[in-house]
């Protein structure tokens, strides 16, 4: 019998619980994909006195099993609420569309199209031919531009006092006393009479001038680095078995 077929059978009749200890109900089947012959679904007893019929995929139980009980990654209500069929019924394609749609998993359809419950969990295939092809998988890793966020430029207004020394002009009035002849310049009388000179002087005027000073834009350059990745990958192992070794 395959081991891990052995193993997942004694998780028949055993509690399935969510994280938090809330009990969904019992395990009840095991379903085994036809073609590959590897267990994919526990049918779960839910339900008042077990009377509805749900499916749990069986990789989010698996490194959880106790002695007791096992425990799924899936809420209690998520998994009560996933799609019910009747009991020991084969799973069509249909069905298993929904249940991978509803787990939010990709689907990859069998070779033979359907899954069919075992409760005791002794498929096995069995080859007549004298050698076995082995397989294992190998990671595709891809990358994916991802958006980080944004960067801007923020143009905004700031004040400072500038204080400059301009040279500005003031005219001065001042006498000039210069003797004249008497016979030359004639006088016919005394009179008062008002002699006046404007005087001027220059004053700071400020005005502004907006001007252009520089360009400030925005450039990208890319660095490459290493980004670790971890993942599981599955390989298959070939054991030779001697039915006639105590001949």
């Amino acid at each position: 019998m395959n081991e891990h077929l052995k193993t997942y059978d004694t998780w028949i009749d055993k509690d399935l619980v969510d994280t938090t200890g809330k009990k969904i109900g019992s395990i009840d089947n095991l379903y085994v994909d036809t073609e590959t012959k590897r267990p994919t679904w526990l049918e779960v007893q839910t339900g008042f006195f077990g009377t509805k019929h749900t499916f749990v995929p069986i990789d989010s139980v698996e490194a959880h099993a106790t002695e007791d009980h096992l425990i799924t990654d899936y809420d209690a209500d998520f998994v009560k609420d996933a799609p019910h069929f009747d009991e020991d019924q084969v799973l069509s394609d249909k069905d298993e569309i929904e249940l991978y749609t509803y787990y939010q998993r990709d689907y990859v359809p069998a070779a033979a199209g359907d899954m069919t419950h075992d409760h005791t969990a002794t498929a096995e295939h069995v080859s007549t031919d004298n050698e076995l092809v082995r397989a294992e998988e190998e990671l595709n890793v891809d990358t994916q531009t991802v958006n980080r966020g944004k960067v801007r430029l923020h143009k905004y207004v700031t004040t400072e006092e500038i204080d400059l020394t301009v040279p500005v002009q003031r005219e001065h009035v001042r006498v000039v006393r210069t003797p004249v002849d008497g016979n030359n310049v004639v006088v016919d009388e005394l009179s008062e009479t008002v002699a006046e000179v404007t005087v001027s002087e220059e004053v700071p005027v400020v005005t502004k001038d907006v001007v252009a000073k520089e360009t400030v834009a925005l450039e990208k350059d890319v660095q490459t680095h290493d980004a670790h990745v971890t993942e599981t990958v599955a390989k298959e192992n070939i054991e030779v078995v001697d039915e006639n070794k105590n001949l």
